[in-house]
């Protein structure tokens, strides 16, 4: 009969916990996202990517998060009931968004499709401007 040591037995199990989350991963043909700005969404220069200018108006906040970081961080919430948040990329307005956040505001951008990897097709505004309105 073979006996294993408790130290055997505890890197084993160790070992094949490492290796477990592993065996769900995607093919490496999966082109890993910028690391400087993981929740980037592209611009609609893929096949397949839409993109349309558009400006929208509701209550910015920040600080959310999505499944292995697919998400920009931030949804502008409509007032209107049953109208659904849209996430937003706020990039290029960065000051002007940590400012308003929580607050009512106008975003002028570009609406888009970012396709990510776990989350699917997901619509994006990437902001040019942002203003606040009462």
């Amino acid at each position: 009969m073979l006996t294993l040591g408790r130290r055997t037995v505890t890197l084993l199990v160790i070992s094949a916990l490492a290796v477990i989350p592993l065996a769900g991963c995607k093919s490496s043909s999966v082109k890993p996202e910028n690391p400087s700005s993981p929740a980037q969404p592209s611009r609609g220069d893929k096949p397949g990517d839409s993109a349309q200018n558009v400006t929208r108006i509701g209550v910015l906040r920040g600080g959310y998060m999505g499944i292995g970081g697919e998400h920009t961080g931030w949804i502008l919430k409509a007032s209107e009931d049953g109208v659904p948040a849209i996430e937003v990329d706020v990039t290029k307005v960065f000051k002007e968004a940590a400012a308003l956040d929580g607050s009512r505001v106008r975003i002028t951008g570009t609406l888009i499709t970012k396709k990510y990897v776990e989350r699917g097709p997901v619509e994006v505004l990437v902001a040019s401007a942002i203003e606040r309105v009462p």
